[in-house]
């Protein structure tokens, strides 16, 4: 049985209305206690309002560029398990909610077998491992690095998005993969409790952590390219972003300043974050800085024979930033 629940704006203190800037959910979006749903600004600070329970987005009541105050309705969310809570009308019925919850607890902890895919890479086709860092017969928890993946640009890993055993490795080093492509194949794995099963016993799982698979796999573990330019903390701290933002740019090392903002006001939002690892992980950004020029194509082939030779991968990485620094660093000398 499920049960609508309404998530409204906190008390604001002072400030009687304020802006809606940012909505970060939609419809049909699964959300945890304390997800961010929408961002709000006033004259003095930017504020994320969470969300109070946990559900899937039934309706969103709110939209950027609108105006809220205290108590206003943000999102319907529509939760799972009222009958455990719910005291039956029948004494002699009481048990029945309660053995409904945990039958259906104990089936979705029942031990499977899931392949863990490759998530979207972006512009990328193919990739080619590097490393693989697990073997069959290893443990692995959610987020443990599974192979490490290396593009022009940048070297990432490829986390497990649940806890197991590792059953077959379907990759090795040396090979390519492609968005979609199986890594391993866990076994052992236990699916979390669903919310009927939490709502029937409050006290258990209000120790137990909500699991991290949730989180986006395509960009969890992307490490930043090494050819990227370090991160301004000058630039960073006057961006026009909100908390949430900011704490996404810096899990992947992503200077805000150089972020353009599609939202409100230039606000930088959280796609605006992903597009730019996405462009600069892809080679459509400029890896040395905006001082590094188109370089123009030259057909060689007029100037006699050509023989094509594929570059090491020491000469792409090195290449490019080489050209970068004799381009971006000046050529002056000073006696004195």
């Amino acid at each position: 049985m499920s049960q609508t629940i309404e998530v409204r704006v906190p008390d604001l203190g002072s400030f009687p209305e304020v802006a809606v800037i940012e909505v970060l959910v939609k419809v049909g979006n699964k959300v945890e206690i304390d997800t961010p749903l929408i961002t709000l600004e006033t004259e003095k600070a930017t504020m994320d309002v969470p969300s109070s329970a946990a559900g899937v987005v039934e309706s969103v009541h709110v939209q950027a560029g609108g105006k809220v105050s205290e108590g206003t309705l943000v999102v319907t969310l529509r939760g799972e398990g009222v009958a455990a809570n719910a005291a039956p009308a029948n004494p002699a019925a009481a048990t029945t909610p309660a053995a409904a919850a945990s039958g259906a607890a104990a089936a979705s902890a029942a031990p499977r077998s899931i392949d863990v895919l490759l998530p979207d890479m972006g512009n990328f086709t193919e990739v080619g491992v590097i490393e693989v860092l697990v073997k069959p017969g290893d443990k692995v928890e959610v987020d443990t690095p599974l192979v490490t993946l290396e593009t022009e640009k940048a070297t990432m890993d490829v986390p497990s998005t649940a806890a197991g055993v590792v059953e077959a490795v379907h990759v090795q080093a040396g090979g390519k993969i492609s968005a979609g492509g199986r890594v391993v194949t866990l076994s052992g794995v236990v699916s979390a409790a669903p919310p009927a099963a939490m709502s029937a016993a409050p006290a258990s799982t209000a120790q137990a952590p909500a699991p991290a698979a949730a989180k986006p796999a395509a960009i969890a573990q992307v490490s930043r390219p090494a050819s990227l330019p370090p991160v301004s903390e000058a630039g960073f701290s006057k961006a026009h972003a909100g908390p949430s933002v900011r704490k996404l740019a810096r899990e992947l090392g992503v200077d805000l300043s150089r972020v353009k903002g599609s939202g409100q006001r230039g606000r930088i939002t959280h796609d605006d974050v992903k597009a730019w690892v996405k462009q600069m992980l892809s080679g459509g950004g400029v890896a040395s800085g905006p001082a590094l020029p188109q370089v123009p194509v030259v057909d060689f082939a007029k100037f006699g024979a050509v023989e094509i030779k594929p570059l090491g991968r020491i000469q792409k990485i090195s290449g490019a930033r080489l050209h970068a620094s004799w381009v971006n660093l000046p050529h002056v000398t000073q006696f004195d």
